[in-house]
């Protein structure tokens, strides 16, 4: 069990680490173009909207499946 979890923080850090990193190398570097203002501002929205719409499709699968589940051990039950 330990082991897993150790695993999955290994996978997933590094990555996370340097997409920040990243990130905030470019803000730092050119938030003092104007021209750039709006494409660093527009990053936000695109980040919040995936994560959104990662969380429904994740939640929306898992809601999906059990309202077919509990609908199946119904007419399991009726026919009876």
């Amino acid at each position: 069990m330990v082991s897993k979890i150790l695993a999955g923080f290994c996978l997933i850090l590094p990555s996370l680490i340097s997409i920040t990193a990243i990130l905030a190398c470019i803000y730092t570097k050119y938030v003092s173009i104007p021209d750039i203002l709006p494409i660093l501002a527009g990053i936000r929205p695109v980040i919040i909207a995936i994560i959104i719409a990662c969380c429904f499709v994740s939640f929306g699968k898992k809601g999906y499946l059990q309202i077919v589940r509990s609908q199946e051990s119904q007419r399991a039950i009726a026919s009876q």
